[in-house]
């Protein structure tokens, strides 16, 4: 989970640095062509421009992780309290029916090492 978590973060630094990147090469082309503008005037609006696109780029890389975060954090939240929710379940209905029965969760469930163990605990003293 850290990995896709730091390649998110890798993925929005990416973002930055082209967005920066492109802005500077930008910026060069106009001093090495010798297309730098004749006023000041003229030079804060190129570099008006260029700040607002920046400010763009940065704005979509933050909107695109941060449905990143939202979506693989949901994902991940949800098979975790899933499966000790399952679990919970579980030991209430065999609590109420007093019938002992192994655990089960979902495929992609966390926590399969803890089903398993309570599995084997059950499956011992049967």
């Amino acid at each position: 989970m850290l990995l896709v978590f730091a390649g998110i973060s890798l993925l929005q630094g990416a973002f930055f640095f082209l967005g920066a990147h492109l802005v500077i090469l930008k910026l060069e082309g106009l001093v090495q062509n010798g297309r730098m503008p004749a006023s000041q005037t003229e030079f804060a609006e190129i570099l008006s421009h260029q700040q607002t696109f920046l400010f763009l780029m940065v704005l979509a890389s933050t909107l695109v992780t941060t449905v990143a975060f939202v979506y693989l954090g949901l994902r991940y939240s949800h098979d975790a309290v899933g499966a000790i929710y399952r679990i919970k379940k579980d030991v209430v209905q065999m609590t109420e029916s007093g019938k002992i029965q192994k655990l089960s969760t979902r495929k992609n469930d966390y926590f399969k090492d803890v089903q398993e163990a309570i599995n084997d605990f059950i499956e011992k003293f049967q």
